[in-house]
């Protein structure tokens, strides 16, 4: 060594001392640091005696392949250990003749190397090596591989008294190593005997099916109390009997939800817990959370959020119903602990390559938080925060524990990032496959409508925004009344408004009431969206004041401003045709004045008793005329003209879209006809608007969806 003599004392005491700290440091180590701890030693002991790179190569248990795993340069050489990665024994016989012997090589310089070292010059030429020391790693004469010094930049001499010491330190790192090898085949005996001990627990395995089998039998009996609850809803009661109702629904609810965490739960337990994967539509789905979360969210104030990336597909493959669990497990879960603020429901595209996906799910409030130590104790089972929080907010405490569960079927894991009294992010990725459609199959020629969104919300603006590539809309956006006013002049004509209800006193019903009664040109015509936090009736009846004003609950889901644009867009227009109809269109001896009947045409006896039960109840006092037929439609309609007609599309015969261009074509009728028929996918709404029917419900019909449908043509 250039700066010690080899007869200065003083440096081989450092140098022992060195080397009884780096023993002592691999000896504590073990095995999850052993490795970190070596690269340490060789950049200590590098350093002391001024070599340019210290290194360990390790033999794969055949020992027919050397790798370079653990290494250390001086600052300025060049690392060799990615070149140096399942190299053959082959490539260097000499070499390893010598250290399966257990014998040191020492090269003092490469240039006076033997002619019959040819293949190991081969490989120490080109990482300009100059001269180097390798000793051996083994124990009880078994060799592990063998540690290195390299002099690059000049040559460095080796005494006996430092190989000496070098080597007595090789034998302490393959001592380690077999401790740790046989640590590792403690630990795999361990996990076996831990293996044959889960089979004896077949006992706890009948109790989760026993457990199983008791939810069942619970939920027949519960779900007869939830139908008759419902039932009893709707019958005549005074507020105390329906406040009563309201408790025992409700209650009923909660415990369904129990027992179906139960049940997941048992079913865990048991093994058997299946995922159904098929090809789904995502944006839906996450539509379909959402709302079941919506009512608790209104009711504590709270507002919620769906930010979806456009980059992310419309269907990929995943198992609906327990995705869907474990959103809606994670949305109710933060509005529950949420008692101001938001809650936002997350999608991102993390990486994307042909058919394979990864997708980012988040779940972001603004509520209590989790202290760090009780966070892990979140996902244990029954495991809840402190008695006073399990006493205020309620819950089994299975929830995350089951959505962690199914998680990791579909190879992924939940997470948490949380603050105590700032908030809490669960989220977790989703690698799956994607047909890649990004299009919305429901696209029609409504689309490329000219679009404005007034709001001060940049919440509001942003949930809005991001629809505007999915809906495939020219959306303006001003953040006033006064911004819209001024400005809306200079963009082609806004054929529908989006307005938010806020606590700005000109937003809302406010800006409603001053467009539809003040001359603003332009505007005060065009219909509106009117966004809001509102369940009850009175808001919905204040709406009504006003003509083409639809009103919709937060958030802002895709499918559903979809269907609220094409819904208003059609209703103004109709409104249009019979204004029209009604000035230039000469009357003919089927325009007559309408009496007070609703015509039904269904072929289908039951669906038929179905809506003729639904329009009865809508309004009692309408008079119900029934055609089985599109040719007892057209028969029917010489006589009295009905008030308007519910048309089914699948008839035998003459069907409902046929039917309907008769009416409009021959008979010259202008009556509100809506299309009612099983078949909701595709194109079908558009082919009925395009032979002049004025709108579109789907079956199994819903009294409250007829009634909204009915109530924009006629009054109930």
């Amino acid at each position: 060594m250039e700066k010690y003599s080899n007869n200065d004392i003083r440096y081989y005491q450092a140098f022992n001392r060195l080397l009884v700290d780096c023993t002592s440091m691999i000896i504590q180590s073990d095995a999850g640091n052993f490795s970190s701890c070596l690269d340490e030693v060789l950049a200590k002991i590098g350093e002391f005696a001024g070599v340019d790179r210290s290194y360990y190569f390790h033999f794969n248990p055949t020992r027919e392949l050397a790798s370079n795993t653990n290494e250390w340069c001086k600052v300025g050489v060049e690392p060799q250990k990615e070149f140096l990665q399942d190299l053959s024994i082959d490539l260097f016989p000499n070499w390893m003749q010598e250290i399966e012997k257990g014998n040191e090589i020492y090269i003092d310089d490469l240039d006076h190397l033997d002619p019959s070292w040819a293949p190991e010059r081969e490989i120490l030429e080109p990482q300009g090596i100059k001269s180097l020391l390798v000793i051996p790693v083994r124990e009880s004469a078994v060799l592990y591989g063998f540690i290195g010094f390299d002099a690059v930049e000049d040559w460095i001499e080796w005494t006996e008294e430092s190989r000496q010491l070098l080597r007595i330190l090789a034998d302490n790192i393959g001592s380690v190593i077999r401790r740790d090898i046989q640590q590792h085949e403690l630990s795999l005996k361990t996990k076996q005997a831990e293996e044959l001990a889960e089979r004896a627990n077949a006992a706890s395995k009948a109790k989760s099916d026993f457990l199983a089998n008791m939810s069942h039998e619970l939920r027949t009996p519960l779900n007869g109390v939830i139908g008759f609850g419902q039932l009893l809803a709707e019958t005549h009661m005074d507020t105390i009997q329906q406040q009563y109702v309201q408790n025992l629904n409700e209650s009923a609810k909660s415990l369904m939800d129990l027992l179906n965490q139960i049940l997941d739960f048992s079913k865990i337990e048991a093994g058997k817990m299946k995922l159904n994967l098929e090809s789904i539509d995502i944006w839906r789905l996450v539509e379909n959370a959402m709302v079941l979360v919506r009512p608790m969210a209104l009711r504590k104030g709270i507002q919620i959020w769906m930010k979806i990336s456009p980059e992310l597909p419309r269907n990929i493959v995943s198992d609906p119903v327990r995705l869907k669990q474990v959103l809606v497990n994670l949305l109710a879960n933060a509005v529950k602990f949420t008692d101001r603020g938001q809650v936002v429901l997350a999608l991102n595209v993390l990486q994307e390559e042909g058919d394979q996906i990864t997708i980012h799910f988040s779940v972001l409030d603004t509520g209590i938080g989790i202290a760090e130590s009780d966070q892990q104790f979140l996902f244990t089972a029954f495991g809840q925060l402190d008695t006073s929080t399990t006493k205020k907010y309620g819950g089994s405490g299975l929830g995350l524990v089951i959505s962690n569960h199914l998680l990791g079927m579909m190879n992924s894991q939940l997470h948490l990032n949380s603050q105590l009294g700032i908030g809490s992010e669960f989220y977790f990725t989703l690698s799956t496959s994607t047909d890649g459609t990004r299009v919305r199959p429901e696209q029609t020629s409504s689309w490329g409508k000219h679009i404005a969104v007034v709001s001060s919300c940049p919440d509001f603006l942003k949930a809005v925004s991001q629809l505007e590539i999915l809906l495939n809309i020219q959306l303006h956006v001003f953040h006033s009344p006064s911004d819209l006013v001024l400005n809306s002049a200079a963009i082609p004509p806004l054929e529908v408004i989006i307005l938010k209800e806020e606590d700005k006193g000109d937003l809302g019903l406010s800006l409603v009431r001053q467009l539809r009664t003040s001359d603003f040109p332009g505007l005060s015509a065009v219909p509106i969206l009117l966004y809001n936090h509102h369940e009850g009736n009175d808001y919905y009846q204040q709406c009504q004041e006003f003509t083409f004003v639809k009103p919709l609950l937060l958030p802002v889901l895709p499918s559903e401003m979809e269907l609220a644009i094409l819904e208003i867009l059609d209703a103004s227009q109709v409104s249009k045709t019979l204004e029209v109809a009604q000035l230039d269109t000469p009357a003919t001896e089927h325009s007559g004045k309408a009496g007070n009947a609703i015509l039904i045409v269904e072929d289908n006896e039951l669906n038929l008793i179905l809506t003729r039960v639904l329009v009865s109840q809508i309004n009692p006092s309408w008079e119900i005329l029934v055609a089985r037929s599109g040719a007892e439609a057209l028969e029917s309609l010489k006589g009295e003209v009905p008030l308007l007609i519910l048309m089914d599309i699948q008839m035998a015969g003459m069907d409902g879209r046929q039917t309907t261009e008769i009416i409009r074509k021959e008979l010259q009728l202008s009556l509100p006809i809506i299309a009612c028929t099983a078949n909701a996918v595709g194109d079908e709404r558009e082919k009925c608007l395009a032979v002049g029917m004025n709108d579109f419900v789907t079956k199994p019909i819903v009294k409250e969806q007829l009634k909204s449908v009915m109530g924009k043509y006629i009054v109930i």
